[in-house]
């Protein structure tokens, strides 16, 4: 009776383990899914990262060219702002010379 009693209780044992196994198996098949949609999440995530950083390279080149261009009309100005005054002291000398001599 002993021996019955052991069997019984170790094909119970057995059909516990086997739907706990199949209960596992179903999870690990749900995480396997889940980690390929992780996977595909994190490889688009670097793409928009990287986007974002070309984007950003971008515009710290614009804003360098910017900055140059700047540069380059403020020494325009400058340069024009000289010629005016040269121009104006021309002038002035011109007519402070024809004008003592009328």
């Amino acid at each position: 009776m002993d021996v019955e009693k052991t069997i019984h209780f170790l094909l119970e044992q057995q059909a516990v383990f086997a739907s706990r196994m199949d209960e596992l198996a179903i999870r690990m098949g749900e995480l396997a899914t889940n980690l390929v949609a992780i996977g595909k999440a994190q490889s688009r995530f670097d793409q928009q990262q990287q986007r974002l950083q070309d984007m950003q390279v971008n515009q710290e080149e614009r804003i360098q060219r910017l900055e140059e261009a700047e540069e380059r009309t403020t020494k325009t100005i400058d340069a024009l702002g000289r010629h005016i005054d040269q121009l104006v002291d021309l002038m002035r000398g011109g007519f402070e010379t024809n004008g003592s001599g009328s």
